[in-house]
């Protein structure tokens, strides 16, 4: 006999598909023989390659019409269970037309009509208590499948390690990522110079830079250029998602701010320094030992593995001082957390 059906929804951001993967990978370990599919939003369905576990992927874009999409989700209905991890109309609706049984949502998504009838099942895990890897696989304890949670992990698909092969890049260096969608999780681009120019000099690492196509974006890595002495190689805009993991995945360090490549250089364990002003370091931080977290606000950094305070306010990104994240850096250069 078949194992069940079960399709996961998530159409968010990069970051948020991401932080996902534990909860797949839990519900594989959970239900081996289930046919698990995943729907996925706009760029991050390039990344769905590299979460292990996953049989098919439906892809929504926004702005079309996705008839793929509706009718990849009908053509594999009925499914036993659905779960929603987005909580907005369209994934309500995938949920729906999923003819599942059993369709879960968060509580506070499944409030008012027709949600109420759409989901059988809310989970009432509150956002302010979990980092949102366990927040998603709060979903799963809903309908009764147990078992621990595992780390994030990914995997580089092999047209991810052929494209970063064909960069030629040196066999050690550093990745810095800048930029993001948000213009408010910009750090000043005087001192990512500063910073660009530390760890080429006292590491003796060459520096990646990883970002985006944004325009916003490129001039902010352009004024970054032209302030650093000693320069980087410069990526962004350049590669895929898949690259981009597969060249963060080699790397000997990464320092980015609170977006997609904090969370790909996390799934891969390299030693990190993530940079958190206007957003939560509690919900979104990296979980492994090598990894320091540099608040706004807030003078010291903090190992991201310890018991983590949840902040009950949040500061500019120009509150984070250039010693504080150089700081940071130099803790992973400490001979038990370093690979650099």
């Amino acid at each position: 006999m078949a194992g069940p059906r079960i399709l996961v929804i998530q159409l968010k951001r990069i970051g948020d598909l991401i932080l996902t993967a534990p909860m797949l990978a839990r519900l594989r370990e959970e239900v081996p023989d289930a046919r698990i599919c995943l729907a996925v939003c706009d760029a991050a369905g390039f990344l769905a390659p590299c979460i292990p576990g996953v049989d098919e992927v439906f892809h929504f874009q926004r702005g079309r019409i996705n008839l793929g999409y509706w009718s990849g989700v009908f053509a594999n209905r009925p499914f036993d269970i659905a779960f929603d991890c987005d909580g907005t109309d369209r994934s309500a609706f995938t949920a729906l037309l999923s003819g599942a049984p059993v369709r879960v949502a968060y509580a506070k998504h499944r409030k008012g009509f027709p949600r109420e009838d759409i989901f059988t099942h809310g989970c009432g895990a509150s956002l302010k208590e979990y980092h949102t890897i366990d927040h998603v696989a709060a979903l799963l304890d809903t309908v009764g499948i147990g078992g621990t949670t595992p780390p994030l992990r990914l995997i580089v698909p092999e047209s991810g390690v052929a494209a970063a092969t064909a960069l030629n890049l040196p066999p050690k260096y550093a990745v810095v990522h800048p930029g993001s969608a948000r213009i408010e999780k910009f750090w000043p681009a005087e001192r990512w110079a500063v910073l660009i120019d530390h760890i080429a000099s006292v590491s003796g690492l060459p520096v990646v830079v990883t970002g985006g196509p944004w325009e916003v974006e490129a001039r902010h890595l352009a004024e970054i250029a032209r302030l650093s002495r000693q320069g980087f190689i410069n990526l962004a805009g350049n590669t895929s998602v898949a690259t981009m993991a597969a060249v963060l995945s080699r790397a000997a360090l990464a320092v980015t701010v609170d977006t997609a490549a904090l969370h790909l250089a996390a799934a891969f364990g390299v030693p990190q320094v993530a940079l958190f002003g206007p957003t939560n370091p509690f919900r979104w931080r990296p979980r492994h030992e090598r990894a320091w977290i540099v608040q706004a606000g807030k003078p010291s950094p903090l190992r991201a593995d310890q018991p983590f305070p949840k902040p009950d306010d949040f500061a500019p990104m120009e509150e984070i001082s250039v010693e504080a994240v150089i700081d940071a850096v130099e803790r992973l250069r400490q001979p038990e957390t370093s690979n650099f």
